[in-house]
């Protein structure tokens, strides 16, 4: 999936890889570089932080969905970052990897 979303990210853009994947994924860093991508990995919350967040979410205390504007599957990633550069039109796109 990273490969895959940074083949369709444009020059200069930060990708950030949240949360944990359990399964090996792979890509080409060359393809980062060659784009000049930041690439992010980050886990920087407890596993108690994971916790009161997820109970928040569960019990409808937070409300976030006003905040992802999208869903989008791998294919559509590039059109993703092209709204997403466009101040006022998206402010959350979730990647789908099977699909939307």
């Amino acid at each position: 999936m990273i490969q895959q979303v940074l083949a369709g990210a444009p020059a200069c853009s930060k990708v950030i890889v949240a949360g944990v994947c359990m399964e090996p994924d792979s890509f080409l860093p060359s393809v980062a570089i060659l784009k000049e991508i930041d690439l992010i990995f980050t886990i920087a919350f407890t596993l108690e932080e994971y916790q009161e967040v997820l109970g928040h979410l569960a019990s409808g205390a937070l409300q976030v969905a006003p905040m992802v504007t999208d869903r989008v599957g791998l294919a559509e990633v590039p059109e993703a970052f092209a709204r997403l550069s466009k101040p006022g039109q998206d402010v959350k796109i979730v990647v789908v990897p099977a699909g939307h």
